[in-house]
């Protein structure tokens, strides 16, 4: 663990109280959604989120009906052959902590990005991280690309549990180490209460799994170390904590297992099979070498449809920082924290799971065996996981490399090794991309076909292809090939200039504090920028625009017909096949009158069956 370097002469930070430096650190944190989100959070103006609007329309009928009635219906009546309503929207009947958020909606989601970096800065000071190190470790995790981009697309509930991760680790954490288990243990039932109640079961399922690193370490440690009585003490609380924790969330919890069983999580009746089928659960799977975007952003194109690498589309990548990379490295190779490699190896096996159908070894026997793995589709969501990990390993190497410089027999050479692997990591991007296509599979084929269908020819057409062809060598693979570039020369220059910081740091140039100060305006400003490159202009609209009135704006002359059909007298039930819309893929016909199709990533399973 590192420890608390004494303070410099010439460190301003260091001289501060403890209080006002914790005041210092969480106001860089307070800040930053607004930087982030300027628009929406200080602007007056409000996300499109896609998937908001898909659900709005999906529960029309049971808003209609608790408008009407003044109660809860039980079924969803305007989609498939209707579904369980609480799997589409419930009504929270008793108040909870997570209603607080709905307080703050005119600055989403600033007040959420508030939970969550204060939750990743408590984490890490209970684990003895000095405070800026702290706060670069904070926007390591909360500016991750991938938070952006599903905050735009609008997977509310995947987010909401993600800003209680931190916390429910930090309830751990204090459970297991202090003394006094009260704190703790109220910190680990409540956060895991509302990490259940963010209503995302696939975030909470990948946490456990550091959990259970982490409780493996632990046991192993209190083994070595003669402590078993004392770990069944804590291994005890810990089970009272999570049961409290469960409890709090229990009705849903308990109503959604009795449904798992015959939804599409739950297998389907043509195979026999008891889960998610492998192409479907393995679609969205990271490319191995697609890994290298949690360094280098715009190494595949970044989003659709610029991007090119092994997934059907994407909107953006997972970047973590360029950063990241020296301080992991230094953690790994000069930090001696047993702990510091629980992270790591946890994190390390999230990539491995992300790689999903591409490293089928692996993945198919997790999916044959572990439990609950076959119930999740998407591997590629690991690698938030692997960012939460790998944050906290990247703190352990910045506080290394603060305790070196304090060190009075510092040597630069042990820089040396770690700031060596950076270089050589650069240098084979630099020969990678110039060896790179910057092409997918099937790509002037889809193009021929667009061209052929505008035109009206048939797409194997000698000039179509030919046409298909200049274009993607013309247009698509320089665009492609700049954006490679330019970030793996953004890379390097981000490397160049940290590097400057820690020399001068050593050589007693500048403080430490200067030095920590540095690192975080460069993270702050590299995943910032990289960050709004997948916040499209189009996704914000004015204030005063909802959900209601989007799904209003498309409505068709069609819709207006069948709803006056509808109104002269048809008997329910009925349904509508919309084939001006993807009837599969799409919930917004759900909003004007009940139809045969409609999205969830729960339906039924005989309704998937059939479709």
């Amino acid at each position: 663990m590192a420890s608390q370097a004494p303070a410099s002469s010439q460190d301003f930070f260091s001289k501060l109280p403890d209080s006002r430096q914790h005041i210092v650190a969480l106001l860089i944190l307070f800040i930053i959604p607004f930087v982030l989100f300027t628009a929406i959070t200080i602007g007056g103006q409000e996300l499109q989120r896609h998937d908001t609007t898909q659900w709005r329309a999906a529960a029309e009928s049971v808003i209609e009906y608790r408008e009407t009635y003044d109660k809860e219906p039980l079924w969803v009546t305007n989609m498939f052959g209707g579904m369980p309503s609480f799997v589409v929207s419930t009504k929270n009947v008793v108040p909870y902590l997570n209603n607080l958020t709905r307080y703050f909606n005119n600055i989403y989601p600033a007040f959420e990005y508030w939970i969550m970096l204060a939750g990743m800065y408590f984490l890490l000071i209970s684990m003895k991280f000095r405070k800026l190190s702290a706060v670069f470790g904070s926007l390591m995790y909360g500016l991750a690309t991938y938070l952006p981009v599903i905050i735009v697309a609008g997977h509310n509930t995947k987010f909401k549990a993600l800003i209680f991760v931190p916390w429910l680790i930090a309830g751990y954490w204090l459970l297991t180490r202090k003394e006094k288990k009260l704190p703790g243990l109220l910190l680990f039932s409540v956060a895991l209460t509302m990490e259940l109640r963010a209503g995302h079961p696939q975030i909470t399922y990948y946490i456990f799994y550091l959990l259970g690193f982490l409780f493996v370490f632990d046991s192993w440690k209190a083994f070595k170390e003669n402590q078993l009585k004392p770990w069944m003490v804590t291994t005890g609380l810990l089970v009272i904590g999570g049961l409290v924790g469960i409890m709090g969330h229990a009705q849903k919890l308990l109503t959604l297992q009795e449904y798992a069983n015959y939804s599409l999580r739950g297998g389907s009746a043509l195979d026999n099979s008891t889960g998610l089928s492998t192409s479907y659960a393995f679609a969205w799977s990271q490319g191995i070498w697609e890994t290298i975007t949690l360094i280098i952003p715009n190494y595949f194109g970044g989003a659709s449809p610029e991007y090119w690498g092994p997934k059907s589309f994407t909107s953006g990548p997972h970047y973590i920082g360029a950063l990241s990379l020296p301080f992991i490295l230094m953690a790994l190779l000069r930090e001696r924290s047993k702990v510091m490699y629980v992270f790591f190896a946890a994190g390390t096996l999230g990539i491995l799971f992300a790689w999903g159908g591409n490293f089928r070894l692996l993945n198919e026997l997790a999916f044959d065996y572990i439990p609950f793995f076959d119930k999740f589709r998407a591997p590629e969501t690991w690698l938030i996981y692997t960012a939460f990990c790998y944050s906290v390993v990247a703190v352990f190497g910045l506080d290394w490399f603060i305790d070196f410089i304090s060190d009075k027999k510092k040597d630069l050479s042990r820089l040396y090794l770690p700031m060596g692997i950076v270089g050589v990591v650069a240098v084979i991007l630099v020969i990678q991309v110039n060896s790179s296509d910057f092409t997918r599979p099937g790509e002037v084929q889809n193009i021929a076909n667009q061209i052929a269908q505008q035109n009206q020819v048939q797409p194997n057409n000698p000039q179509v292809q030919q046409r298909a062809q200049n274009y993607v060598n013309t247009q698509m693979v320089p665009a492609r090939e700049e954006k490679a570039t330019s970030d793996i020369f953004r890379f390097s220059i981000i490397i160049v200039i940290a590097a400057g910081l820690m020399y001068l740091a050593f050589a007693g140039k500048i403080p430490a504090s200067a030095a920590l100060f540095g690192f975080i305006l460069i993270v702050a400003i590299d995943m910032i920028s990289v960050d709004k490159r997948y916040i499209p202009e189009d996704s914000i609209v004015a204030g005063n625009i909802d959900a209601k009135t989007i799904l209003e704006s498309e409505r068709r002359d069609i819709d207006n017909w069948i709803q006056e059909r509808i109104s002269e007298g048809t008997e329910y039930p009925y349904r509508v096949l919309p084939l001006l819309r993807d009837p599969y893929s799409s919930s917004t016909p759900a909003y004007f009158y009940p139809v045969i199709g409609g999205y969830s990533a729960s339906k039924l399973s005989v309704i998937q069956d059939v479709m």
